[in-house]
């Protein structure tokens, strides 16, 4: 087929699929960075549900602290009540045992307060710690709930991507079939089509003025190839 045998529209069809094929290379490029970020959100998921343990492991922790604190404030009531009956059995015996005795029950009840009040300062801190470990696991479950709704909106948009992906390649293969030309063929051939009107828009504008001629002269050995490949693009095609 000649060149004035060629479809009315195929300038247009090559457009479309030069078109088509930017489009769907940046759809493509859009859908590497959505799998990039579902890629972040699944490590981002993955450090919020080792949070969520480590807090829960926290809360068993500080129940079991509680718990043998309790045990040791029942054995220090225990021996402050040893240590008093001590000193009450003390003060009916005899000098110089009564005294002794006295001051051993005394010693005892001293230490025993004092041991009640380092676990009244233990029990506080782990109030402390339990208020921190509930507001770490309210603010991991709300991340929780966050983040799987943006998981969730990123698989959507990658759903939809993939579609859009889908409806470009069939669309570029019946803009091919029609045209009769590969995509990439096209795409260069717009490209040069583009930049072939930028230099022929140059080269109007050198004409205008004075030593245009001398000065393309200078870039013969640039211009010859060019206009030898113009020369053999505008010969009718070999129809043998």
């Amino acid at each position: 087929m000649s060149q004035a045998e060629q479809p009315p529209n195929q300038a247009k069809l090559l457009e479309a699929m030069a078109k088509a094929l930017g489009l769907a290379a940046r759809q493509a490029e859009q859908g590497a960075q959505l799998e990039q970020l579902l890629e972040l959100c699944s490590r981002q998921s993955a450090a919020i549900a080792h949070l969520g343990a480590q807090s829960r492991a926290l809360s068993a922790r500080s129940r079991d602290l509680r718990a043998s604190t309790e045990a040791v404030r029942e054995s220090i009531d225990r021996t402050r009540i040893v240590a008093l009956n001590a000193g009450l059995e003390g003060s009916r015996m005899p000098e110089p045992e009564g005294r002794a005795l006295l001051t051993v029950g005394e010693e005892i009840r001293n230490t025993a307060g004092q041991a009640e009040g380092a676990l009244d300062e233990l029990m506080a801190l782990l109030s402390q710690v339990d208020s921190d470990r509930q507001a770490l696991g309210d603010n991991a479950e709300r991340a929780s709930e966050q983040q799987f709704a943006v998981t969730e909106s990123l698989e959507q948009l990658s759903r939809g991507q993939l579609e859009i992906e889908q409806q470009l390649a069939a669309l570029l293969e019946r803009l091919s079939g029609a045209a009769g030309t590969d995509p990439e063929v096209a795409k260069l051939a717009v490209a040069a089509s583009d930049q072939a009107q930028g230099l022929l828009k140059l080269l109007n504008q050198l004409m205008e003025r004075p030593g245009a001629r001398d000065a393309l002269a200078s870039f013969q050995a640039d211009l010859g190839p060019l206009a030898r490949v113009i020369a053999e693009f505008s010969r009718p095609p070999n129809t043998g």
